[in-house]
């Protein structure tokens, strides 16, 4: 107390510092809702990668799918018989793997060189040795010089190995320095009496693109035959896909001639359409949303006539 005038006076009080408990709660609640809101927004943000992330590797897979239906199609030939069977989920066919050059022939027996020789020239390339059971496709000039009986004639592979020096007593290897040069030597039949050195050769085996399910999921998968069997262990080459039985399927083929009407006689191109879950529901243009996507690729086969 203090006196002015001789009339006492209170001391005023200090002004007081700190926040009220109204202010503290009102500035909880604030924070409260920014944090809250934030989480939502972080949590949508999460979601809709993953969405997205789901999307683009079942899409990727989809164009892995088409690029493999192209790589492995696209040289075969209906009107030699490459397709063996075809129908809307699985195809069968005669797909190349080895190609080369005979360097070297003996009644039934042919020699390919894989590798370079002396003269440092590739006579011969294989994605996968060869096998009994092949195809070789070898251009067979006939027993004239006329172009008139040139053709290419089909010949299953009865025994197939490789040796080195297989092609030493031709004439495109050098005795001496070609004798380690490794060679497949196969065994056709019907043997080719007018095959001549020089001559190229493919090698075809059966393969197959079929729809297959494997623990309660569909892929795309691919085989092959083998010695041992009527088909290696398939391979996915994309997955998962849609169930067959589902609208629309996993895998659709339509084979279509050269007037655009479906057929397999004369096939002239094949519609390969892939549709698989993407576990994330998408709108689709005619009705609501549904979780698949698809890919679709159209492909002319070069060798259709």
């Amino acid at each position: 107390m203090v006196c002015i005038n001789g009339h006492p006076m209170l001391r005023p009080r200090p002004p007081r510092t700190g926040a009220t408990l109204i202010e503290l709660v009102v500035a909880l609640t604030v924070f409260g809702f920014i944090a809250t809101t934030c989480l939502a927004s972080l949590s949508t943000a999460a979601r809709s990668y993953e969405r997205a992330t789901l999307t683009t590797d079942q899409r990727t897979q989809l164009a892995a799918a088409t690029q493999v239906s192209n790589a492995l199609l696209a040289g075969v030939s209906p009107s030699d018989g490459d397709i063996i069977t075809a129908t809307d989920t699985a195809v069968r066919y005669w797909g190349t793997i080895a190609s080369g050059v005979a360097c070297r022939t003996a009644g039934a027996d042919v020699w390919i060189p894989h590798g370079a020789l002396a003269t440092q020239t590739t006579l011969g390339a294989a994605a996968s040795t060869p096998q009994p059971g092949d195809m070789a496709v070898v251009w067979d000039e006939g027993p004239s010089p006329l172009p008139s009986d040139d053709n290419w004639t089909r010949h299953r592979v009865l025994a197939a190995s490789t040796s080195a020096g297989g092609c030493v007593g031709g004439p495109l290897a050098h005795p001496v320095r070609d004798a380690s040069a490794p060679a497949w030597r196969l065994n056709l039949a019907p043997p080719i009496d007018t095959l001549r050195t020089g001559a190229p050769l493919h090698l075809l085996r059966a393969q197959r693109l079929a729809l297959y399910n494997s623990a309660g999921e569909w892929s795309l998968g691919y085989s092959e035959t083998t010695p041992a069997g009527p088909w290696s262990v398939i391979q996915p080459a994309a997955g998962p896909l849609g169930t067959p039985t589902a609208p629309g399927q996993g895998l659709a083929m339509v084979w279509v001639d050269s007037t655009g009407l479906p057929g397999t006689t004369q096939p002239a191109a094949l519609q390969v359409t892939l549709r698989a879950p993407t576990r994330v529901a998408l709108r689709t243009p005619t009705g609501p949303r549904a979780p698949t996507d698809s890919a679709l690729r159209f492909l002319a086969l070069h060798n259709r006539q």
